[in-house]
């Protein structure tokens, strides 16, 4: 029992924190590329909707938009420059990958930066990561509705295997 509340209370100690390090806000991205010397920290996001890009961007107008967050109510300013273009992370690499059809297929892999219509939960993720992270990061992103958290993202070398219904989930290189 003691040991339950040890770790309930490091847990609390560790949400304290994070509540703390939300209220202050992050500074602008420096601008300068990654340090490429430095190895890369990976930092995977695997989800299923509730991690696809469903946030809207814009119009500014629109209340629940991000555009409307920060240019009428002034809330994360580090997403944006004095002329209020969206900022560009050069040390966050975003990079999200989706099976699609038996086909694994990257269809994201830049800096982390506001484009298109569409905004997920990497945006804010990558923010503070590139901010507390020395090194190079890149958040990776497998994320799909109605499947299994494994299905789009297989270690290589993995073994492919078939569900009861015939599907099977493979890691490109290996697809027998």
């Amino acid at each position: 029992m003691k040991k339950r509340h040890c770790i309930i209370g490091i847990a609390f100690l560790a949400l304290a924190g994070l509540a703390t390090a939300a209220d202050s806000a992050l500074p602008d991205p420096d601008g300068k590329p990654a340090d490429m010397s430095k190895p890369v920290q990976v930092f995977i996001v695997m989800g299923q909707s509730n991690t696809l890009e469903m946030g809207k961007v814009g119009p500014a107008d629109k209340e629940g938009s991000l555009e409307h967050a920060v240019k009428e109510k002034n809330l994360y300013p580090f997403l944006v420059d004095d002329a209020g273009n969206w900022t560009t992370r050069q040390d966050v690499r975003n990079v999200s990958v989706m099976q699609k059809r038996g086909n694994m297929g990257v269809y994201r892999n830049d800096w982390l930066t506001i484009s298109g219509g569409k905004i997920g939960i990497e945006i804010g993720i990558g923010q503070q990561l590139g901010h507390a992270v020395e090194a190079p990061v890149m958040v990776l992103k497998s994320s799909i509705g109605n499947r299994g958290l494994g299905w789009d993202l297989l270690p290589p070398g993995s073994e492919s295997w078939e569900y009861e219904d015939g599907k099977t989930a493979v890691y490109g290189c290996c697809k027998a």
